[in-house]
């Protein structure tokens, strides 16, 4: 059965891209090039290998619709019914949608959607075939889903730092890997409450190990820079992070706080140096001892640009690195914090109407897809000069809402659409074709 409904999907992609002046009649036929990613990821043999099979339809066709809701922007799996049976495109590529189909398939208590996501993303990973020289760094960090209603499955009061204020919803610890200027997000665990954060990043780790992914760098925030215990269980893999205010360390020979650095980098302003690339930013390196860890590089950050906190610490467990090396690895934290912010703004990872936790499982496993579908079109897209540095924005405006006809001849069928966007599906669409 898995095998014959991996079968039916792939016939499906079998669509032709021919240049013409038609009236439209698909307003997403970015959505081939959503199939087809989903495809040359092995997403039929994913779905066979996690025994994740349906009646009726072909379980890849309906995963491949609900990775469109994020990228149609659909507040709700109703809202998706309703674009995906308007649009002939995509009914001809998905499974006819219906919100009970694909809230069932949600909440189906065998589907196992974390792994499902975990496959794909290392599949997505291994696709991008870096050179064997690229440093690969694992960036650890947690976002805040704020939901209301008290009858969601496993919510509870969590803290939101970009609210800076504890809202009611869910905290959902992310990992993502980093080279050759790539992000590729990796593996997500929703956070139950009193669970440690701890145990769970460090299992995130192991789990990217045993995928034989080489983490040569770790990155992750003040949060888990503070368990000493956490930092020793990363044994001689190099690390960066940000220290606390109230972290306390040894500065030659003296028990301070990062606060105290604070003041005494105000008070000798001399003292700081100024970063290459960004004349507003300055630093101090200390060479310090952190109590249970050993000796490990400080560098005290002033940011004229940030009013909030103008001053921060961080911390690598290199002692003799200097302050500008370890300010520029850290400076790659920002990757996930992009993830973070694009899966919300412009895919909805916050937008979802189901309440079993299964089913929230589904709905990030699905979101998080269409971020790795959106780095590889951001990844095939450098040679047309086109989409190099897009955003998932700027994917969405240009892949997915290109306008076309489709014609049926009999069981052919072409997506017809104009000179220019005929360029661009052709170089994807041949480009994931490219991909092992």
């Amino acid at each position: 059965m898995a095998r014959s409904s991996m079968a039916r999907f792939t016939r499906k992609a079998k669509i032709q891209i021919r240049a013409a002046s038609k009236i439209p009649v698909s307003s997403a036929g970015g959505g081939i090039v959503l199939w087809k990613a989903l495809d040359r990821l092995g997403l039929g043999q994913i779905l066979a290998d996690l025994g994740m099979m349906s009646r009726g339809w072909a379980l890849a066709k309906i995963v491949f619709d609900l990775v469109l809701q994020a990228w149609l922007q659909a507040d709700s799996v109703t809202e998706l019914a309703d674009k995906v049976n308007a649009d002939a495109l995509l009914t001809t590529l998905g499974a006819p949608a219906d919100r009970t189909t694909l809230t069932r398939i949600l909440n189906r208590r065998r589907y196992r959607w974390q792994e499902l996501f975990r496959r794909l993303a290392y599949a997505t990973w291994k696709a991008l075939r870096l050179p064997p020289s690229a440093p690969v760094t694992l960036v650890i960090d947690d976002t805040a889903i704020e939901k209301s209603g008290v009858k969601m499955e496993g919510s509870s009061w969590v803290y939101d730092s970009s609210q800076n204020r504890k809202v009611w919803g869910y905290t959902v610890v992310t990992a993502a890997l980093v080279a050759g200027g790539h992000r590729i997000p990796v593996d997500f665990v929703i956070l139950r409450p009193r669970e440690n954060k701890y145990a769970v990043a460090q299992e995130i780790i192991q789990r990217v190990r045993d995928a034989g992914i080489r983490i040569d760098a770790l990155l992750f925030d003040g949060w888990y820079g503070h368990s000493t215990a956490f930092l020793n269980q990363q044994g001689s893999t190099f690390w960066v992070t940000r220290l606390h205010s109230d972290r306390r360390v040894e500065v030659e020979g003296r028990s301070v706080s990062v606060e105290d650095l604070f003041g005494e980098t105000r008070r000798q302003p001399k003292a700081l140096r100024h970063h290459p690339r960004d004349p507003q930013v300055t630093y101090r390196t200390y060479r310090a001892h952190l109590p249970g860890y050993g000796d490990i590089t400080v560098v005290v950050v002033h940011d004229e640009k940030d009013k909030e906190t103008p001053y921060r610490a961080l911390a690598a467990n290199d002692p003799r690195m200097h302050g500008r090396a370890v300010i520029d690895w850290y400076h790659q934290r920002w990757h996930i914090e992009t993830i973070h912010r694009e899966a919300k703004s412009q895919l909805g990872l916050h937008s979802f109407h189901v309440r079993s936790l299964r089913s929230i499982h589904g709905h990030i496993a699905c979101t998080l897809v269409a971020v790795l579908v959106a780095e590889m079109i951001r990844w095939l897209g450098k040679g047309l000069g086109e989409l190099k540095e897009a955003g998932v924005e700027e994917i969405r405006r240009r892949v997915l809402g290109i306008l076309g006809h489709l014609r049926f001849r009999g069981r052919k069928q072409e997506f017809i659409v104009n000179k220019d966007q005929e360029r661009l599906l052709e170089a994807l669409t041949q480009g994931l074709e490219g991909i092992p």
